[in-house]
């Protein structure tokens, strides 16, 4: 798995044959980061695939025949809370199904297995294509339960061009179910099919659900038999029980869509997959809401066999309850300033907090969290919006497009002399689901968690005596080497006593940087052993003694601190579209954040790999080193797909150093005939 393709916090399941590695969660069965999870559906010809089953490659090697996959690692968070996780991304095999010798029968979703494509490596270290398979993380029968939430970006308009009527009727009658005085709203929430065996045609923050029976051996069931998937549909709880709300569920192969299941129509839908294959359905939901499934999985063993792996003739999973949410999504951001930067002990402090919501949705119950420091004593706050106690400024529902504010006056402490203080504050929003086995609060999806956190820095005055003063925001990419500058010095004002200054630093990840003393001035760089992660803000704080007293006597005591944020720079990678015909092109933008000041011409370097070789190398006709870059794809043969994995890193030289910033993902492209 290159370098691109290492996310933390996303999952892939099981893509029969898929060439895109799966991502296995190694958090601890419940939590999935709600990072940027989009589920983007634009047209059923690039959505939509069929539905057939796709058996995997076997695992090359004699793996064991009833292998069963590892127990889950031990639950995060508190089961006595009613805090649930929330999954909104991945390709995610949702009834999945093993063999479990112990039990003598048929599993599913308490600890789902992945399956990791390696495709073929050659020359030193060659060796042929296979598929791995091992277990991930997520237990879907925890409690509280892990919720599937679809994501805000699924929501499409039923429209005559996207879905017509004579192919998706049902869909029509659904919507029009909603309101039986007249028209549905004409707007449904649609999730793609799973990219089928060798084309990941989803990027992997999109959410598609699927059936998978790929870890099962096709030679332990008989003959022409499949994997039986017994879904029965419960209807939301959080409304009015007489008011019916759907799911409809389509194959979509080339001849056009099929409807497989249509809960109006019928409560249970059975569905059969080859022993080894993988289904792709499409999902559609024309409203809001809690839906309830629960799931069993039947199969027929091969009892002719010397050594079955069961003499029963018919074999059943239990039933597993699985809970799909349709709910809000929000981008909330919180700021936050502390006026005035420098003030005296005894004096007071205003922070003012800012909490926004740029949508799509209303945050159902939104909470900013602030924490004071030691050294500032809460004395009084205002606001025209929620209500504020014990830490909690509580905003309640905030609408799309929303801001509103908040101001704490406090009283800097006494003992406070010169030291440097620090307010904090994460803005949330949750929402609550209703299930048949009780209530939970979920979080609300946000695509730019980055913004979510906010904090204000000041420093209280110093001595009487004239001591050290400075101020300043400092940057340093990523992995940078050991003795790497941080940015320019930070000058002080020059000491009574001429003594030559000294400096520290201290706080969380200080132990990355090292302070040099350099003509009245504090230089920062990297430390021996560091390790500078991109998207991670250090917030440290500078120190300077010059070794005396007010009363010039020898005093090693601090006399000055300030707070120092450092900033590695990041770079996100997009592109126009992820899907194309032949012929087209496709243009990718580079989008570099939190560069330091006065950084040089920045060059951009582009790359590309295929998931067929798993080499990389540098995009020929890139050579106008720009921030975006435009190519295309022809040729292959009739009804062929080509695959390309993109990347690309930035460099500046200062100073004769040259810096580079990583990619921080890799996009797939894929061009279709």
């Amino acid at each position: 798995m290159n370098t691109f393709n290492n996310m933390a916090n996303r999952f892939t399941i099981y893509a029969a044959g898929l060439a895109l590695s799966a991502f296995v969660i190694a958090l601890l069965a419940v939590t999935i980061a709600a990072s940027t999870a989009q589920a983007t559906t634009t047209d059923t010809t690039t959505i939509a695939t069929s539905g057939d089953d796709n058996p995997i490659t076997q695992q090359q090697g004699t793996p064991p025949r009833h292998a069963t996959p590892e127990a889950c690692p031990g639950e995060a968070g508190n089961s006595n809370t009613q805090a649930a996780s929330v999954v909104d991304s991945g390709h995610y095999a949702l009834f999945d199904v093993w063999w479990n010798p112990e039990e003598g029968e048929l599993t599913n979703n308490v600890c789902p297995p992945s399956v990791e494509y390696i495709p073929e490596k050659k020359g030193f270290g060659s060796h042929p294509a296979r598929t791995d398979r091992s277990p991930s993380s997520i237990d879907i029968t925890a409690e509280p339960p892990t919720i599937i939430h679809i994501p805000n970006s699924a929501k499409v308009a039923l429209t005559e061009s996207k879905y017509p009527k004579p192919n998706y009727e049902k869909l029509w009658e659904a919507d029009d179910a909603e309101n039986p005085d007249g028209d549905g709203d004409r707007m449904v929430w649609a999730l793609p099919a799973c990219p089928p065996a060798g084309n990941p045609s989803a990027s992997d923050d999109e959410l598609c659900l699927s059936y998978s029976a790929a870890l099962l051996n096709k030679g332990d069931w008989a003959e022409n038999t499949n994997i039986e998937f017994i879904v029965t549909h419960v209807h939301q709880v959080d409304i009015d029980k007489q008011d019916r709300r759907y799911v409809l569920v389509y194959d979509v192969p080339a001849t056009g869509p099929v409807l497989r299941w249509y809960s109006s129509d019928q409560d249970t839908d059975t569905v059969k997959v080859a022993p080894g294959g993988y289904d792709r359905p499409m999902w559609f939901f024309p409203s809001r809401g809690a839906y309830e499934f629960q799931v069993y999985i039947r199969g027929n063993p091969d009892t002719t066999k010397s050594d079955p792996i069961s003499e029963d003739k018919s074999v059943t999973s239990d039933f597993r309850e699985y809970i799909i949410h349709v709910g809000a999504e929000a981008d909330l951001s919180a700021t936050m300033s502390v006026t005035p930067q420098n003030p005296s002990p005894t004096n007071e402090a205003t922070i003012t907090v800012t909490a926004s919501n740029a949508g799509p949705d209303a945050a159902p119950e939104t909470k900013v969290d602030i924490t004071l420091p030691d050294g500032l004593t809460y004395a009084s706050h205002t606001t025209a919006t929620g209500t504020y106690a014990n830490g909690v400024w509580s905003i309640g529902e905030f609408a799309n497009g929303a801001s509103a504010s908040l101001t704490i006056k406090a009283l800097v402490d006494a003992g406070t002399l010169g030291e440097t203080l620090t307010a904090k504050a994460e803005i949330s929003a949750t929402e609550t689901v209703t299930t048949n086995s009780g209530s939970y609060d979920v979080p609300v999806p946000d695509k730019t968690p980055g913004n979510n956190k906010a904090m204000g820095v000041i420093t209280v005055a110093g001595s009487a005596k004239v001591a050290p003063m400075f101020q300043v925001t400092r940057s340093v990419p990523a992995n940078s080497a050991h003795g790497t500058l941080v940015g320019d010095p930070i000058f002080v004002r020059k000491p009574d006593s001429g003594n030559r200054l000294i400096f520290g630093l201290t706080g969380d990840g200080a132990n990355n940087f090292t302070a040099l003393s350099i003509f009245n001035s504090a230089q920062i760089a990297v430390a021996n052993g560091a390790n500078i992660q991109a998207g991670t803000t250090y917030s440290l704080v500078l120190t300077v003694s010059d070794g005396q007293n007010a009363a010039g006597n020898a005093d090693s005591s601090v006399d000055d601190t300030i707070g120092v944020l450092i900033n590695p720079p990041s770079l996100a990678l997009s592109a126009s579209s992820h899907s194309l015909k032949k012929g087209e092109d496709v243009t990718l933008t580079a989008t570099p954040s939190n560069l330091p000041q006065g950084h040089g011409a920045l060059t951009y370097r582009w790359i590309e790999t295929t998931p067929y070789t798993g080499r990389i190398h540098i995009v020929p006709h890139s050579h106008n080193h720009g921030p975006t870059m435009t190519d295309g794809k022809a040729g292959g043969a009739p009804g062929s797909s080509i695959i390309y994995h993109y990347g690309v890193e930035v460099s500046w030289t200062k100073n004769g150093v040259t810096y580079r910033i990583p990619s921080s993902n890799m996009v797939t492209i894929t061009w279709s005939d």
